[in-house]
């Protein structure tokens, strides 16, 4: 269960949440201000950094999650 969680974290961090907010919000039809569309303008140059950041993630889970695993396991073995 643990490691699903930190799984799913990993990819909503990566995909940037930020970057799917604001598009969701755009797409709602509200007047946007300067600002926002800065934002926006943003968001949308920085999806291809998103993507890298969501591979270079799943790539670096796996020993991350053994990691984890493993003091577990050695926390464990020093409390008992």
């Amino acid at each position: 269960m643990l490691t699903i969680l930190l799984i799913c974290i990993y990819i909503l961090v990566s995909l940037g949440i930020f970057h799917t907010l604001t598009l969701l919000w755009a797409s709602s039809g509200e007047v946007v201000s300067n600002a926002e569309i800065v934002l926006l303008a943003l968001a949308g140059f920085f999806w291809p950094l998103e993507v890298i950041a969501l591979l270079v993630s799943l790539i670096f889970a796996g020993p991350l999650l053994s990691l984890f695993r493993f003091v577990r396991r050695f926390n464990n073995k020093a409390i008992s």
